[in-house]
Protein backbone atom coordinates (compact mmCIF):
# COMPACT_ATOMS: atom_id res chain seq x y z
CA UNK A 1 0.00 0.00 0.00
CA UNK A 2 1.47 2.99 -0.83
CA UNK A 3 1.90 6.02 1.92
CA UNK A 4 -0.87 8.15 0.58
CA UNK A 5 -3.55 5.44 0.69
CA UNK A 6 -1.98 4.47 4.53
CA UNK A 7 -2.35 8.36 5.27
CA UNK A 8 -6.32 8.25 4.00
CA UNK A 9 -7.07 5.39 5.48
CA UNK A 10 -6.10 7.37 8.88
CA UNK A 11 -8.13 10.07 7.90
CA UNK A 12 -11.36 7.51 7.39
CA UNK A 13 -10.65 6.20 10.98
CA UNK A 14 -10.25 10.10 12.22
CA UNK A 15 -13.68 10.79 10.41
CA UNK A 16 -12.66 13.96 8.85
CA UNK A 17 -13.37 13.28 5.27
CA UNK A 18 -15.88 14.77 3.14
CA UNK A 19 -17.19 14.93 -0.07
CA UNK A 20 -15.22 13.03 -2.50
CA UNK A 21 -13.00 11.75 -0.40
CA UNK A 22 -14.88 10.09 1.71
CA UNK A 23 -17.02 8.33 -0.60
CA UNK A 24 -13.95 6.65 -2.53
CA UNK A 25 -12.22 6.18 1.01
CA UNK A 26 -15.96 4.45 1.62
CA UNK A 27 -15.37 2.71 -1.65
CA UNK A 28 -12.09 1.40 -0.80
CA UNK A 29 -12.83 0.37 2.43
CA UNK A 30 -15.87 -2.39 0.80
CA UNK A 31 -13.48 -2.95 -2.25
CA UNK A 32 -9.79 -3.93 -1.03
CA UNK A 33 -9.07 -5.50 1.41
CA UNK A 34 -5.60 -4.18 2.20
CA UNK A 35 -7.12 -0.68 2.51
CA UNK A 36 -9.75 -1.98 4.91
CA UNK A 37 -7.16 -3.65 7.00
CA UNK A 38 -5.22 -0.24 6.94
CA UNK A 39 -8.77 1.66 8.75
CA UNK A 40 -9.08 -1.13 10.91
CA UNK A 41 -5.21 -0.52 12.19
CA UNK A 42 -5.62 3.26 12.22
CA UNK A 43 -9.04 2.69 14.46
CA UNK A 44 -6.95 0.44 16.90
CA UNK A 45 -4.42 3.03 16.90
CA UNK A 46 -6.40 6.01 17.46
CA UNK A 47 -8.93 4.48 20.08
CA UNK A 48 -7.05 5.50 22.82
CA UNK A 49 -6.01 8.74 21.69
CA UNK A 50 -9.31 9.65 21.27
CA UNK A 51 -9.95 8.72 25.15
CA UNK A 52 -7.65 10.82 26.11
CA UNK A 53 -8.32 13.67 24.14
CA UNK A 54 -12.05 13.68 25.07
CA UNK A 55 -10.67 15.02 28.76
CA UNK A 56 -9.05 18.42 26.86
CA UNK A 57 -10.49 21.04 26.42
CA UNK A 58 -10.06 21.53 22.08
CA UNK A 59 -10.05 24.81 21.76
CA UNK A 60 -6.82 25.16 24.53
CA UNK A 61 -4.98 22.55 22.28
CA UNK A 62 -5.61 23.98 19.27
CA UNK A 63 -4.06 27.70 20.74
CA UNK A 64 -1.20 25.47 21.87
CA UNK A 65 -0.79 23.58 17.90
CA UNK A 66 -1.35 26.08 15.79
CA UNK A 67 1.39 28.39 16.81
CA UNK A 68 3.51 26.17 16.30
CA UNK A 69 2.43 25.50 12.59
CA UNK A 70 2.69 29.53 11.78
CA UNK A 71 6.32 29.73 13.73
CA UNK A 72 7.61 27.26 10.66
CA UNK A 73 7.19 30.76 8.01
CA UNK A 74 8.73 30.10 4.69
CA UNK A 75 10.87 27.24 5.86
CA UNK A 76 7.88 24.90 5.77
CA UNK A 77 8.38 21.82 3.83
CA UNK A 78 6.01 19.32 2.10
CA UNK A 79 5.56 17.49 5.39
CA UNK A 80 4.99 20.71 6.83
CA UNK A 81 1.88 21.02 4.52
CA UNK A 82 0.54 17.69 4.85
CA UNK A 83 0.76 18.08 8.97
CA UNK A 84 -1.34 21.20 8.67
CA UNK A 85 -3.73 19.60 6.35
CA UNK A 86 -4.28 17.08 8.69
CA UNK A 87 -4.14 19.11 11.78
CA UNK A 88 -7.50 21.04 9.86
CA UNK A 89 -9.37 18.23 9.34
CA UNK A 90 -9.08 17.13 12.91
CA UNK A 91 -10.26 19.92 13.70
CA UNK A 92 -13.49 19.96 12.15
CA UNK A 93 -13.61 16.29 12.52
CA UNK A 94 -13.95 17.06 16.55
CA UNK A 95 -16.78 19.20 15.66
CA UNK A 96 -18.06 16.90 12.77
CA UNK A 97 -18.10 13.77 15.29
CA UNK A 98 -19.83 15.13 18.52
CA UNK A 99 -23.09 15.36 15.92
CA UNK A 100 -23.05 11.71 14.94
CA UNK A 101 -26.06 9.37 16.46
CA UNK A 102 -26.74 5.78 15.82
CA UNK A 103 -30.39 4.60 15.74
CA UNK A 104 -31.46 1.55 16.44
CA UNK A 105 -34.80 -0.24 15.46
CA UNK A 106 -35.66 -3.84 14.55
CA UNK A 107 -35.33 -4.60 10.92
CA UNK A 108 -38.26 -7.01 9.62
CA UNK A 109 -37.11 -9.38 6.50
CA UNK A 110 -40.33 -11.29 4.71
CA UNK A 111 -39.46 -14.50 2.77
CA UNK A 112 -40.41 -14.23 -0.90
CA UNK A 113 -43.63 -16.38 -1.62
CA UNK A 114 -43.11 -19.05 -3.54
CA UNK A 115 -44.22 -18.65 -7.33
CA UNK A 116 -47.82 -19.41 -8.10
CA UNK A 117 -47.74 -22.67 -10.64
CA UNK A 118 -49.89 -22.61 -13.70
CA UNK A 119 -49.87 -23.34 -17.26
CA UNK A 120 -46.63 -22.52 -19.61
CA UNK A 121 -47.11 -18.65 -20.92
CA UNK A 122 -46.47 -17.44 -24.34
CA UNK A 123 -43.54 -14.94 -24.38
CA UNK A 124 -44.80 -11.97 -26.13
CA UNK A 125 -41.18 -10.13 -25.81
CA UNK A 126 -37.69 -10.90 -24.95
CA UNK A 127 -37.10 -11.52 -21.35
CA UNK A 128 -34.63 -9.08 -19.39
CA UNK A 129 -31.47 -11.06 -18.64
CA UNK A 130 -31.64 -11.80 -14.95
CA UNK A 131 -28.01 -11.39 -12.54
CA UNK A 132 -26.38 -12.97 -9.89
CA UNK A 133 -23.68 -12.96 -7.82
CA UNK A 134 -21.53 -15.26 -4.96
CA UNK A 135 -20.61 -13.13 -1.95
CA UNK A 136 -17.50 -14.62 0.09
CA UNK A 137 -15.64 -13.89 2.87
CA UNK A 138 -12.48 -15.47 4.44
CA UNK A 139 -12.28 -19.82 4.19
CA UNK A 140 -14.96 -21.01 6.08
CA UNK A 141 -16.78 -17.55 6.75
CA UNK A 142 -20.35 -16.41 5.26
CA UNK A 143 -21.69 -17.47 1.94
CA UNK A 144 -24.17 -15.31 -0.09
CA UNK A 145 -26.01 -15.91 -3.60
CA UNK A 146 -27.93 -13.06 -4.90
CA UNK A 147 -30.48 -13.28 -7.39
CA UNK A 148 -31.21 -10.10 -8.98
CA UNK A 149 -34.88 -9.80 -11.22
CA UNK A 150 -34.33 -6.48 -13.32
CA UNK A 151 -38.45 -6.56 -14.18
CA UNK A 152 -39.32 -5.74 -10.61
CA UNK A 153 -36.22 -4.76 -9.39
CA UNK A 154 -36.54 -7.53 -6.61
CA UNK A 155 -33.53 -9.34 -5.01
CA UNK A 156 -33.54 -12.81 -3.26
CA UNK A 157 -30.74 -13.10 -0.95
CA UNK A 158 -29.57 -16.83 0.44
CA UNK A 159 -27.30 -16.11 3.52
CA UNK A 160 -25.59 -19.08 5.38
CA UNK A 161 -22.64 -18.54 8.20
CA UNK A 162 -23.19 -14.87 8.32
CA UNK A 163 -22.02 -13.90 12.04
CA UNK A 164 -23.95 -10.58 13.48
CA UNK A 165 -23.99 -10.24 17.68
CA UNK A 166 -27.03 -8.63 19.03
CA UNK A 167 -28.61 -5.73 18.03
CA UNK A 168 -26.96 -6.40 14.71
CA UNK A 169 -27.51 -7.08 10.87
CA UNK A 170 -26.22 -7.93 7.67
CA UNK A 171 -26.63 -5.19 5.23
CA UNK A 172 -25.97 -5.24 1.82
CA UNK A 173 -24.07 -2.54 -0.58
CA UNK A 174 -23.64 -2.00 -4.02
CA UNK A 175 -20.45 -0.45 -4.77
CA UNK A 176 -20.61 1.94 -8.01
CA UNK A 177 -17.44 2.94 -9.55
CA UNK A 178 -15.64 5.66 -8.08
CA UNK A 179 -18.80 6.19 -5.82
CA UNK A 180 -19.78 5.80 -2.70
CA UNK A 181 -22.00 2.77 -1.66
CA UNK A 182 -25.17 2.80 -1.60
CA UNK A 183 -27.22 0.72 0.74
CA UNK A 184 -29.59 -2.39 -0.86
CA UNK A 185 -31.00 -2.75 3.16
CA UNK A 186 -30.61 -5.25 5.77
CA UNK A 187 -30.80 -8.92 5.50
CA UNK A 188 -31.64 -12.24 7.15
CA UNK A 189 -28.30 -13.61 8.80
CA UNK A 190 -29.32 -17.44 7.73
CA UNK A 191 -31.96 -18.06 5.07
CA UNK A 192 -33.18 -16.31 2.55
CA UNK A 193 -34.33 -12.37 2.17
CA UNK A 194 -36.21 -10.36 -0.33
CA UNK A 195 -35.44 -6.70 -1.10
CA UNK A 196 -36.82 -4.39 -3.67
CA UNK A 197 -34.27 -2.14 -4.69
CA UNK A 198 -35.38 1.33 -5.11
CA UNK A 199 -35.79 3.26 -8.26
CA UNK A 200 -32.89 5.22 -8.49
CA UNK A 201 -30.43 2.41 -7.66
CA UNK A 202 -31.83 0.25 -10.02
CA UNK A 203 -29.11 1.43 -12.78
CA UNK A 204 -26.31 0.27 -10.16
CA UNK A 205 -27.57 -2.90 -10.50
CA UNK A 206 -25.45 -4.27 -13.40
CA UNK A 207 -22.87 -6.67 -15.10
CA UNK A 208 -20.01 -6.34 -13.40
CA UNK A 209 -21.02 -4.14 -10.25
CA UNK A 210 -19.36 -5.07 -6.82
CA UNK A 211 -21.84 -6.21 -3.89
CA UNK A 212 -20.65 -6.71 0.15
CA UNK A 213 -21.52 -7.15 3.42
CA UNK A 214 -20.86 -5.80 6.11
CA UNK A 215 -22.17 -5.78 9.79
CA UNK A 216 -24.65 -3.29 11.09
CA UNK A 217 -26.48 -1.83 14.00
CA UNK A 218 -30.06 -3.35 13.07
CA UNK A 219 -32.07 -0.47 11.81
CA UNK A 220 -35.15 -0.27 9.60
CA UNK A 221 -34.04 2.17 6.89
CA UNK A 222 -30.42 1.69 5.40
CA UNK A 223 -27.58 3.31 6.68
CA UNK A 224 -25.89 6.48 4.74
CA UNK A 225 -22.73 4.58 5.15
CA UNK A 226 -20.68 1.42 6.19
CA UNK A 227 -19.25 1.58 9.53
CA UNK A 228 -17.42 -1.67 9.44
CA UNK A 229 -14.84 -3.64 7.07
CA UNK A 230 -16.86 -6.16 4.59
CA UNK A 231 -17.70 -10.04 5.33
CA UNK A 232 -17.89 -11.04 2.29
CA UNK A 233 -17.46 -9.03 -1.52
CA UNK A 234 -18.85 -10.43 -4.90
CA UNK A 235 -19.69 -9.04 -8.41
CA UNK A 236 -22.90 -9.51 -10.29
CA UNK A 237 -22.92 -11.25 -13.59
CA UNK A 238 -25.77 -11.26 -16.17
CA UNK A 239 -27.23 -14.64 -17.43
Amino acid sequence: MTEELDLLAGELALGVLDGAERAEALRLRLSDPEFAAAVERWESVLAPLSEAASAADPADLWQRVEPRLTDRGASATVSDLSLRRSVARWRAGTVAAASVAAALALVMVTRPAPAPVGPPQVATQTARAIAVAQLSGEEEGPVLTVRYEPGDGALAIRAENVQAGAALAPELWVIPDGAAPQSLGQIAADGTSRIVVPIDLRRLMQDGAVLAITIEKQSATPHPAPSSSPVAVGRMATI
